[in-house]
């Protein structure tokens, strides 16, 4: 079953990207690839856009939520406890759903910056650059790419610094030490 799944992602993926093989031209004596047409170049952007930027965030908000839907059907509650761990269950519920929220919130702006760069790029591939212009938006990927990649893992720190709970523990080992 999981060789099925990843013989169909490596399909979907391929044909989701062929459009980048007859597109692009390969320019020799610069020794790079562009984008000649300029629609095509807004094309690129918007689909990056996509694919970056809103599809993951998205997708992982369907999935998250679906999931939390799932456990909260799934829970066998004795009879005598069922009152109490009402309000508990109602609870944690809000605060998965704020950790799921502020988790898409966070990758998708840092994946859309990702996409933007992108975007920026392939309208602009087709300018002759000088060598400070080419630096700095070698620089401007660079560092677009890394906190995209960034946005990814730091979600998980910024809802822990976010959490009421969390903060109340470290004002309280805080004061511990004093």
């Amino acid at each position: 079953m999981a060789s099925r799944a990843i013989v169909l992602t490596f399909i979907l993926v391929n044909l989701a990207y062929v459009h980048v093989a007859i597109f692009y031209e390969i320019i020799l004596p610069r020794r790079s690839c562009s984008v000649e047409n300029s629609s095509y170049a807004i094309f690129l952007g918007i689909w990056h856009l996509f694919t970056y930027g809103t599809g993951p965030p998205l997708l992982m908000l369907v999935f998250s939520l679906l999931t939390i839907r799932h456990v909260r059907h799934r829970r066998i509650i004795p009879v005598m406890n069922q009152i109490n761990q009402t309000s508990t269950n109602s609870s944690t519920d809000r605060n998965l759903i704020r950790m799921v929220l502020v988790q898409c919130l966070v990758v998708g702006l840092t994946t859309s910056s990702y996409a933007g760069d992108q975007w920026y790029t392939s309208l602009t591939s087709n300018q002759v650059k000088n060598s400070l212009q080419v630096a700095k938006d070698n620089l401007s990927a660079n560092l677009v790419g890394s906190i995209s990649a960034a946005g990814h893992s730091a979600t998980f720190f910024v809802y822990t610094l976010a959490s009421k709970m969390f903060r109340q523990q470290l004002f309280y080992r805080r004061q511990e030490r004093l």
